[in-house]
């Protein structure tokens, strides 16, 4: 996960969710990832887009904890898959009155989600809607 200061100083008027996946979290990991918490993060996304009003712009930070055995890691990018999917169908359907991204990353990798974060929230980031920004690979 992101550490909580740079969720908590993320760009003004970005709002960040986490979603964390760290293996040895969950007795059956693809019902507890991409099944449950799945339908949570949908949960919070409607209810953001219900208070924004006329703007909102959010990113889902996706970090992946130390790689698991292969059932997690599949968990895990199945996951990252449907939450993915669920930003991008989302992203036509509220138009102008959103911009969602997802962001995966390594869980610690601070330094890459807070620059992806404050290029979300520039200037040159105000057109980027329902996009992927895979951290995950080497720099």
């Amino acid at each position: 996960m992101p550490s909580k200061s740079v969720v908590s100083s993320a760009p003004p008027g970005l709002t960040v969710l986490p979603f964390t996946m760290e293996p040895g979290q969950a007795g059956d990991p693809f019902r507890r990832w991409a099944v449950e918490e799945c339908a949570n993060l949908l949960q919070a996304l409607q209810g953001l887009l219900r208070e924004a009003g006329e703007q909102a712009d959010i990113a889902v930070v996706v970090s992946f904890g130390a790689t698991g055995d292969r059932w997690e890691r599949a968990a895990m990018e199945s996951a990252l898959e449907a939450v993915r999917g669920a930003v991008h169908s989302l992203t036509p359907e509220v138009g102008a009155a959103a911009r969602l991204n997802v962001i995966a990353c390594r869980t610690g990798d601070d330094e890459r989600v807070a620059a992806a974060l404050r290029y979300i929230a520039s200037p040159g980031g105000a057109y980027v809607a329902g996009s992927t920004f895979d951290l995950r690979q080497d720099s």
